[in-house]
């Protein structure tokens, strides 16, 4: 929403991260009740980034640009269990191969004792 600066906005979002891309000059950004700090932009075209690492849940973006607002704001959140991500798959196909292999030694007629 505009501020009461019509170059001011105020933006909610959740997650973890956030950037901007698509800024027409220098913008200064403050993340909930934070510093402002001055940002310029890509000369590229790409992201800027405002903050990484956040706690993930809600967040107050407070910005102010005297050339208007960014084309894109970006917001991004972290894989929560990122580690689980490897060790189920990894997991599952080694189970796979070993029901694979006890179904194998089944139909060549071994047993398995124990």
């Amino acid at each position: 929403m505009a501020g009461p600066a019509s170059n001011t906005w105020t933006v909610r979002f959740e997650g973890t991260e956030v950037a901007l891309r698509g800024m027409t000059g220098p913008v200064e950004a403050a993340i909930d009740g934070g510093a402002a700090r001055t940002l310029t932009p890509d000369p590229e075209g790409g992201a800027v980034s405002l903050a990484s690492g956040l706690p993930d849940g809600e967040h107050t973006l407070v910005l102010r640009s005297p050339n208007g607002a960014p084309a894109v704001f970006l917001v991004g959140r972290a894989q929560p269990l990122a580690w689980l991500w490897v060790l189920a798959p990894a997991l599952l196909l080694l189970a796979l191969a070993v029901v694979g292999a006890l179904i194998s030694l089944r139909v060549a007629g071994w047993r398995v004792t124990s």
